[in-house]
């Protein structure tokens, strides 16, 4: 009996420091210098007017987040925002054919998937009756274009 208890405690122990010892695993060092995968691009300022100048991005599809739409506009993006439903069959038809080909979103344009339900602001802001809806930005965050429905084809035609 003794030696099982021996046995208890000998795993319970390693259990134990295995698990403290993965806390102490090597973090890469503050004074390390940061990878390219680790940065962001930074929009170089034009020498002339002090202004962002346009860097060219990959075209994307995510959720909303008003500071991400904001960064967009400000890089000079084609930002539309995707006022989407989960409930809805014809969003989840348009966002499946955009995140299906997501490489054919052209560059510098960034599509942002808002939820219709929650963001009860921006459906009031930008007067959106419909789920299901298109926004293009301009570089005041106002609207530039609107229309209701469609895929990633009519999206790319329209901005």
């Amino acid at each position: 009996m003794k030696h099982y208890h021996h046995k208890i405690l000998f795993f319970t122990t390693a259990l134990i420091s295995s698990v403290l010892l993965a806390g102490c695993t090597p973090q890469a060092s503050q004074n390390q210098e940061p990878s390219a995968a680790d940065t962001t691009p930074v929009a170089p300022l034009d020498t002339v007017s002090d202004t962002p100048s346009v860097v060219k991005t990959p075209g994307t599809f995510q959720d909303y987040s008003q500071s991400e739409v904001e960064s967009s506009v400000a890089m000079g993006n084609t930002t539309v925002l995707f006022f989407h439903a989960e409930w809805c069959s014809t969003c989840r038809a348009a966002e499946k054919d955009i995140v299906s080909r997501m490489d054919s979103i052209p560059e510098n344009v960034k599509i942002f998937k808002v939820d219709y339900d929650t963001e009860a602001e921006l459906v009031q802001q930008y007067e959106i009756v419909n789920q299901h809806t298109f926004v293009v930005l301009d570089e005041n965050m106002n609207i530039s274009s609107k229309w209701l429905g469609g895929s990633l084809d009519e999206i790319i035609e329209r901005i």
